[in-house]
């Protein structure tokens, strides 16, 4: 729980950064994996409460859904420094310039993968569980 709220403080400074330096997209993308991760942990705990098996379904996409925030968290804060050394005045200002670029292309490209792993982590683990030992064993 405290974690989730930890992860859910830096998102949002994440989306306030986002929005000052790389547009509203990208502020409305961080403020949606804040709203998909909290909507999407409550349920999937809830399950796991009733079915054990419920975590091993979704441990992956729960894991790389929340590498995936961290990072746009990161890149929203590198976003952030760049800004402030371009405005600053820089000798670096290629780096700093393909920084603030590689952000966005993060924000508009790869963060959006997050869809992905809340459905299939809300999926339940029925679709895992369902096939018969016996046909792991097939040497295919």
């Amino acid at each position: 729980m405290k974690f989730s709220k930890q992860m859910k403080s830096g998102m949002i400074a994440a989306g306030v950064a986002a929005t000052a330096l790389m547009g509203a997209q990208s502020a409305l993308a961080v403020s949606v994996k804040v709203d998909q991760f909290v909507e999407a942990k409550d349920p999937w705990g809830m399950a796991a409460m009733k079915d054990r098996e419920e975590v091993g379904a979704a441990s992956v996409d729960y894991l790389m859904y929340s590498g995936y925030a961290c990072l746009a968290y990161f890149w929203a804060d590198m976003a952030r420094l760049a800004a402030e050394k371009l405005a600053a005045g820089t000798d670096e200002e290629a780096f700093y310039k393909a920084k603030l670029q590689t952000a966005r292309f993060y924000f508009q490209r790869i963060l959006p993968r997050t869809r992905a792993h809340v459905e299939a982590m809300l999926s339940g683990a029925n679709n895992l569980m369902e096939m018969d030992e016996e046909h792991f064993a097939l040497g295919y």
